[in-house]
């Protein structure tokens, strides 16, 4: 991640050359160029989201100690540079679940099954306290309102250290049958804060 000042004079990037330069206008970014803002959030694919200092300040103690000790001047740029969890996807979610846009969409199924866990990464990164709230209230209403299979909540509950969400997947209907002893749940994420978590039926 870098910090790079506002140029006197900034040249708006050019959208999608004939020559094949990359496009920095995208509907990732679309709700986030208005001209009244003070910070550029450049995403490690490259595309710059304007956005309020205030909304970053408010929404992540990272981006707050960040704009609070370092370059403040209006137009300033944030470049993000971790391929795999600060692309243009997770900021735009990010962003949503900062100024309060929309609820997070799931699609926790089949070979892309978990698909918030590096927006998940993103937020645990950046101390995105407020976010990580929305996102977790989002998780919970879509296990109470979808066919879902419970185990990939065992992927996501730990990694926001929720024990919340590991019962509320216990508790949805599925065809598993948690008391026969046979289910067996192996996560790959790191391990919460606590270094486990312990919840009982």
């Amino acid at each position: 991640m870098s910090f790079t000042e506002a140029p006197s004079t900034r040249e708006q990037p050019a959208t999608k050359a004939a020559s094949g330069g990359e496009n920095n206008s995208s509907a990732l970014n679309a709700e986030y160029q208005a001209e009244d803002t003070d910070i550029i959030l450049r995403s490690s694919d490259g595309l710059d989201f304007k956005v309020h200092k205030w909304a970053l300040m408010g929404s992540s103690k990272v981006f707050h100690g960040m704009l609070t000790v370092g370059n403040n001047e209006i137009g300033a740029t944030i470049e993000l540079m971790d391929e795999k969890i600060e692309h243009s996807r997770n900021i735009k979610s990010f962003l949503d679940l900062a100024y309060s846009k929309s609820m997070i969409k799931f699609a926790l199924n089949g070979d892309d099954r978990n698909p918030s866990s590096d927006l998940i990464d993103f937020l645990l990164k950046y101390e995105a306290t407020y976010p990580l709230l929305w996102l977790k209230a989002a998780l919970k209403a879509f296990i109470a309102y979808n066919d879902i299979d419970p185990l990939d909540m065992f992927i996501v509950g730990p990694q926001l250290d929720s024990i919340d969400i590991c019962i509320a997947a216990i508790r949805c209907e599925s065809n598993i049958d948690w008391a026969d002893g046979q289910v067996g749940i192996y996560c790959t994420c790191p391990l919460p804060r606590h270094g486990h978590l312990e919840f009982s039926g």
